[in-house]
């Protein structure tokens, strides 16, 4: 698939259901998740997916159980249109971009809650982000099932300050 190729899905179902055709081929998939706003870290990312998976999903989400109460979800930067375009140069062959309500059920009751390695961190002055942040990824991962992922270091500050979106070093789990 090529930079103008790149599908667009907006539900857990159909995103589910290009994974599992792409494994039925015998594809291997890897997923890149991010809130968007792609900047040269996500970008690096998603060219190393590309070097090491058949095909190279990346999530678009902007999580809103990730944001606080004195945090403005609405002040999120987005840019839909630059996201796709350069995710798809940076060889991505599906965006995956849903809305909040299909990725929460209203009666969700379960949270993924990381306590080691948020200790010391960001997580003092922000303890929420690290739960949500993982339980997004986990979500997507599997509605995905992808064979492996690509995150980035991000918010390790031993002031417990978040530092700039993508001020850290790039590192693939």
């Amino acid at each position: 698939m090529g930079a103008t190729d790149m599908d667009i899905i907006n539900t857990p179902e159909s995103f589910q259901e290009q994974c599992w055709q792409w494994r039925g081929q015998g594809l291997r998939t890897a997923l890149v998740p991010t809130m968007g706003f792609l900047h040269q870290g996500h970008l690096s990312l998603i060219r190393l997916a590309r070097e090491k998976a058949d095909r190279v999903m990346v999530s678009l989400f902007v999580n809103p159980t990730q944001f606080g109460p004195n945090e403005d979800l609405d002040a999120y930067p987005r840019d839909f249109e630059r996201d796709c375009k350069l995710a798809a140069e940076a060889g991505a062959d599906l965006l995956f971009a849903p809305a909040p309500e299909t990725m929460y059920a209203s009666d969700a009751s379960t949270w993924v809650v990381v306590d080691g390695p948020s200790q010391g961190l960001c997580a003092t002055t922000r303890p929420h982000p690290f739960s949500r942040r993982d339980h997004r990824g986990r979500q997507a991962l599997h509605a995905g099932n992808a064979q492996s992922g690509r995150v980035r270091q991000k918010g390790l500050s031993a002031a417990g300050r978040h530092p700039p979106h993508g001020a850290r070093p790039e590192h693939a789990h």
